[in-house]
């Protein structure tokens, strides 16, 4: 499988709890699908700008981010 090219250096995470802070905190993800891995598992992968993820990830690292205000509250729907 050939590797596809975004044009900028990416990340791609697996970790959905990673991927709800990222998401609350204002970052939306360049790309999502759907891969499988050695074992035939499936996973999601979501792929992200490596530049504009790096702030937000080194907040996550050092267990500093938080749930951002970006989400939608289903309780008011």
């Amino acid at each position: 499988m050939k590797i596809k090219d975004y044009g900028v250096p990416v990340v791609r995470l697996l970790n959905i709890w990673q991927v709800a802070l990222y998401k609350t905190n204002g970052l939306n993800e360049i790309e999502t699908y759907v891969s499988k891995n050695k074992d035939g598992e499936y996973k999601i992968v979501y792929v992200f700008d490596k530049e504009k993820s790096s702030e937000i990830f080194n907040k996550f690292r050092n267990h500093e981010l938080e749930v951002g205000s970006h989400f939608v509250d289903l309780q008011s729907i």
